[in-house]
């Protein structure tokens, strides 16, 4: 009978806490950053449905207010820290008014250079959001 002695492995694990941190790492970091552009995705939308309707309703409060003073008053107020709003559009008719906000959402963008020319990918690029808002006159 052959005794067949088990092969053993040195059993130091001094540096294995140091590569799982190191493979797990970007997948957490793009989680967290994916997260993070999905919640600012969801608060510019809420901010602009939200300043969208309050010009709606400040446009039947004042049914004498300029586009102007809808935007200046009730709109750009409503905005926050949503700085460049690209195009604002108001539109009063005479049974309704119409609030159109466009905004270009910033979203966390990954860049991937080419390695054999100077060139890079874009793997994300910035996002358009069209938000209306319309009022009925009685």
């Amino acid at each position: 009978m052959v005794k067949h002695t088990p092969v053993r492995y040195p059993t130091s694990e001094k540096g294995q806490a140091l590569v799982e941190f190191a493979l797990s790492l970007p997948v957490v970091l793009m989680v967290l950053i994916g997260f993070l552009g999905m919640a600012y995705l969801f608060y510019s939308w809420i901010t602009l449905y939200h300043a969208a309707n309050e010009g709606v309703s400040y446009a039947v409060r004042y049914p004498n207010a300029t586009e102007f003073e809808i935007v200046q008053n009730a709109i750009r107020p409503n905005m926050y820290a949503l700085y460049d709003a690209s195009n604002i559009v108001v539109r009063k008719y005479p049974d309704r008014v119409t609030v159109l906000i466009e905004y270009q959402v910033p979203l966390p963008t990954v860049r991937i250079p080419y390695i054999i020319t100077d060139g890079e990918v874009v793997l994300l690029q910035p996002l358009p959001m069209r938000v209306r808002s319309v009022a009925f006159y009685d």
